[in-house]
């Protein structure tokens, strides 16, 4: 089982600007070195790229163009049986990369064509044609028919280092299809690519003679076409793969609750509706005592020394109230001046209206008159009311804080990588039982791997990680699961530093051993310099999987040492301006990296004008280059007038690569 990288660029340099470069074989055996010394036997390059005119490549720096108009007699050569034309100096390029794998014994998955324009892909290769219907890059005739002569001249292809063709190439480990296929339907859905054409492509890979697995190229995210699992499809394709990032297509989120305990939104509703609850108590109860308390202020007009309090209390029988509507029986107004009735009053009908000695018809409703037991009914209720409100809040108070502190409910969140690999290994496998159980060519077993997973978090990573080395103890029937690669190594440049990728922000390339990036550097490299603040831990954390042999290799656990290891070539130069101050010259010094270096060492030594003789003294130690491709790594203040002499020491694990494989000397 292999764990890994993706090395995208091991046969075309994308991060370079102006312009993309084919690598050199130095950069090659940097990046291949440096898997090998963690334990990394398998290894993933990205896909052709197709001539287009948005790729920001120097002229005719594809892998494939049209022929007409292109100079056959210059690095493109004629795709036989086709309309196509190969560009030699980039296969070339692969030539190496894959001579560079096979002497650091890792393996090599190729992907033959993009489903995205970023490197040309489909998009591309239809418009060769003129087309921008991409479905038709499965269903013409010519498309097909031109890109399966340039699949069979690729297999068939003899490596101009090795002599050996890349169908017989134990370098090469598996032949994919496409990278992440799918066919986007007029409506907006999506299907996986047709059985048809993958048999196709498998068929004509075969015919070259390829020893090699053949993986449909298919995008897990989408699905497979189910006839592969069947005739043809069962026969022509040796496995399947599949990529894992972000993603809300894939999964829906859903919620489930114990109604027993509420969630983090229940609780948050039981608080606010009790707070509010609360509110409304005090607001009551300040209204009731302002009413008990200052009658006047609703126009209830009583004696001055007897307060409703009192009234409720007292031997006053009944208490009158200002209103419109007050009038006495004979129709007249009644006065504004009412004044408190004692219960055993005489008063004559000639003095106060009659229906005054009729209590019962005393009311609010008709003459603006409460009864004692009326003030004591509105007293109560409103009492009662404000109980009933401080109760309710401290109910839902107390539930909403105490269920605050414990696991309120069960949320099944968009599953982990982990858990969609396992989903996908499932149908994997009872796909691969079903076909077996009705073959009538005998069982076959089947490869399934993950060929690209990243741009998340370190948890994620490791989910899926813990998820596939498991397999490694559980029976998965006639399915092999052969390991996972991340998303993506870049390694050093020639130019010094190393090459770099920025996804986003948050998710850059990683550099091989690991770097602990420090985004405030004297130097002051850049935050989008490549180098994301996850790099070490995530670095780490596919070491520990790439190197533990008890799951890859069945033996002890451990890290290679073995693999070469390329001494630092140094460059110095004086900085731009000249001198530093006064009597001072700055020299900046850049270097190509050695593979597995975590630091570097810095010597200088005095020369003379007859001699290059110098003892050397370190200057400096633990510098790292960890920097953006041809930066400055290092700055030496100088006097002038001498000759200085400079070598530079990689330091590892296992102590010291180098010195440097120059010695360079600067006169000042």
């Amino acid at each position: 089982m292999f764990f890994g990288f993706n090395t995208p660029n091991l046969h075309l340099i994308e991060d370079a600007r102006p312009a993309w470069l084919a690598p050199t074989a130095w950069e090659q055996t940097d990046a291949l070195a440096s898997l090998a010394q963690i334990g990394a036997t398998v290894s993933r390059i990205y896909a052709f790229a197709v001539d287009t005119p948005t790729l920001p490549v120097a002229a005719d720096l594809f892998h494939l163009a049209l022929a007409p108009g292109k100079n056959e007699s210059g690095p493109w050569v004629a795709v036989p049986s086709s309309s196509l034309v190969a560009n030699a100096a980039l296969f070339a390029a692969l030539d190496s990369a894959l001579a560079v794998a096979r002497a650091n014994n890792v393996q090599i998955i190729i992907p033959l064509v993009d489903q995205y324009t970023w490197w040309g892909g489909i998009p591309a290769f239809c418009a060769l044609f003129n087309t921008t219907n991409t479905t038709e890059f499965y269903t013409s005739p010519t498309i097909t028919a031109n890109f399966l002569a340039f699949v069979s001249y690729l297999v068939s292809r003899t490596n101009s280092i090795t002599n050996s063709t890349y169908a017989s190439d134990s370098a090469i480990y598996a032949w994919e299809t496409g990278n992440e296929l799918y066919i986007v339907n007029d409506d907006g859905t999506t299907r996986p690519p047709p059985a048809a054409w993958t048999v196709s492509v498998a068929k004509t890979i075969k015919a070259a003679g390829a020893i090699q697995n053949v993986i449909d190229g298919s995008y897990s995210l989408h699905g497979w076409d189910e006839a592969i699992f069947r005739g043809d499809g069962w026969d022509a394709i040796d496995g399947y793969t599949a990529h894992y990032y972000e993603t809300s297509i894939a999964t829906t989120t859903t919620t489930t609750f114990d109604s027993s305990i509420p969630s983090a939104q229940q609780k948050k509703e039981y608080v606010d509706a009790g707070a509010f609850l609360a509110v409304v108590f005090f607001i009551s109860v300040g209204v009731c005592g302002i009413i008990l308390s200052y009658p006047r202020l609703l126009k209830i007009h009583i004696a001055s020394n007897i307060s409703v309090w009192a009234f409720m209390f007292s031997d006053v029988k009944f208490w009158k109230y200002r209103s419109s509507a007050a009038v006495n029986n004979d129709g007249s107004s009644a006065t504004l001046d009412h004044e408190l009735m004692p219960k055993q009053s005489r008063i004559s009908t000639s003095q106060v209206s009659q229906s005054a000695e009729r209590t019962p018809d005393l009311s609010p409703k008709n003459q603006g008159v409460w009864t004692k037991s009326d003030v004591r009914r509105v007293f109560l209720v409103t009492v009662g009311f404000s109980i009933l409100l401080l109760i309710g809040a401290i109910v839902l108070l107390a539930i909403g804080s105490t269920a605050t502190a414990s696991p309120q409910s069960t949320v099944v969140q968009n599953p982990t990588y982990g858990e969609r690999f396992q989903k996908d290994l499932a149908y994997i496998i009872n796909a691969t039982n079903n076909a077996n159980n009705n073959s009538v060519t005998g069982t076959k077993n089947k490869l399934f791997y993950v060929g690209e997973f990243g741009l998340s978090s370190y948890e994620q990573y490791s989910s899926i990680l813990e998820a596939v080395a498991n397999t490694s103890y559980t029976n998965t029937g006639y399915v092999k699961v052969g390991g996972a690669l991340i998303w993506s190594l870049r390694f050093h440049s020639r130019f010094g530093g190393f090459w770099n990728h920025i996804e986003s922000s948050t998710t850059q390339s990683y550099h091989l051993p690991g770097f602990p990036v420090n985004l405030s550097t004297s130097l002051h490299i850049p935050e989008k310099t490549g180098f994301a603040v996850d790099e070490y831990a995530t670095t780490a954390l596919i070491k520990s999987y790439a190197g533990n042999k008890s799951i890859s290799a069945g033996t002890t656990g451990g890290l290679f040492g073995s693999a070469p290891k390329q001494a630092p070539i140094l460059n110095v130069t004086t900085a731009s301006g000249g001198s530093g101050t006064g009597s001072n010259v700055v020299l900046n010094l850049t270097w190509t990296g050695s593979a597995g270096a975590q630091s570097y060492t810095i010597q200088r030594g005095l020369g003379n004008l007859t001699a290059v003789e110098a003892s050397f003294v370190n200057i400096s130690a633990g510098v790292s280059d960890a920097v953006a491709s041809g930066s400055v790594i290092f700055q030496d203040f100088v006097a002038v007038g001498n000759i200085y002499l400079y070598q530079v020491f990689g330091v590892e694990s296992g102590g010291l690569i180098g010195p440097s494989s120059n010695i360079f000397v600067v006169h000042t």
